[in-house]
């Protein structure tokens, strides 16, 4: 049943994609977006109804988002972070997302993903997809990961959600964020 659930919800993912703007459309930060002045691209303080929970400075040119749905409990939070003083070569880029895998088990007693590729028309590379059951906080929950990399920057959205929710109305939100996330700003 688990591993069913991961797979359709991965497939619907993958099968949308991601219709997010071309990176060559520079829009300006405006109301609903935070700006992440290094990389040049905003994140999504709102999206439908999940709203900004919270900002997070992590460290230089290290910050994110958390938006949330409180008549759901979907929380999805949106990362944008160095690669490093280039881009990053396929095996770091691969070896990147098995360290996010490895966080995300850790923070919520995963063991198992169902892992994907897909295509965001925003970025030359294709990004990295996963999907996990586990447990937050003593509560079953499923977790959804997008890893992008442009340049010399991650691009990093985590949704997670109660497994008794709506799991087709957190892929689409997850998607949304991403789709309005991380596009070139002023």
């Amino acid at each position: 049943m688990k591993k069913k659930l991961c797979l359709s919800l991965l497939f619907a993912l993958t099968a949308i994609g991601c219709g997010g703007r071309p990176a060559n459309d520079a829009s300006s930060a405006r109301p609903g977006m935070k700006r992440h002045a290094e990389s040049g691209t905003c994140m999504a303080t709102e999206v439908g109804p999940l709203h900004l929970q919270q900002e997070h400075e992590f460290g230089p040119a290290d910050s994110g988002v958390s938006l949330s749905d409180s008549g759901t409990d979907l929380l999805v939070t949106l990362y944008t972070y160095p690669a490093g003083s280039r881009a990053p070569t396929d095996q770091e880029y691969s070896d990147h997302f098995r360290q996010v895998l490895a966080e995300v088990a850790q923070s919520m007693k995963a063991n198992e993903f169902v892992v994907g590729r897909f295509k965001d028309p925003r970025f030359q590379r294709k990004g990295w997809l996963a999907l996990t059951q586990g447990e937050l906080n003593g509560a079953p929950v499923i977790a959804v990961v997008h890893l992008l990399t442009n340049d010399r920057w991650y691009f990093k959205v985590r949704a997670t959600s109660p497994l008794a929710g709506d799991a087709e109305k957190t892929g689409n939100l997850t998607l949304a964020a991403l789709s309005k996330s991380f596009n070139p700003c002023r």
